[in-house]
């Protein structure tokens, strides 16, 4: 298995009817989050529009790329873009063995609760 974890410094937003994909097999999409690590990784967070068009999708790798991508519905880009906006650090990891699993974007160690800060 190889797997690449970085940590997510930068992201850039993209909306539009049509946004044209071509990193799996899904061809468009209404909203693409390109997630990039320091080293030039880049994990791409890329929405379809139904939860049919995700299941007909795959999740895909390049590792010698430091590329990875994951396809979710359109229904879940607010709780993304709400991470990306208020948690830190976050994390990417791709998996060239498993993207469809283990394609993942996460969060550092965090305190239970709010700390009033």
């Amino acid at each position: 298995m190889t797997t690449l974890n970085f940590e997510i410094k930068t992201y850039t937003v993209m909306l539009g009817k049509t946004i044209g994909v071509g990193m799996t097999n899904l061809n468009y999409a209404p909203a693409v989050i390109n997630c990039q690590g320091v080293g030039g990784e880049q994990l791409v967070l890329t929405f379809a529009p139904t939860q049919a068009a995700v299941d007909q999708s795959a999740n895909f790798t390049d590792i010698g790329s430091k590329r990875g991508g994951i396809v979710a519905p359109m229904s879940s880009f607010g709780a993304f873009l709400d991470v990306l906006r208020n948690e830190a650090p976050i994390y990417a990891q791709i998996d060239s063995t498993s993207p469809n699993t283990m394609n993942v974007l996460k969060t550092g160690l965090e305190p239970v609760g709010d700390t009033g800060k």
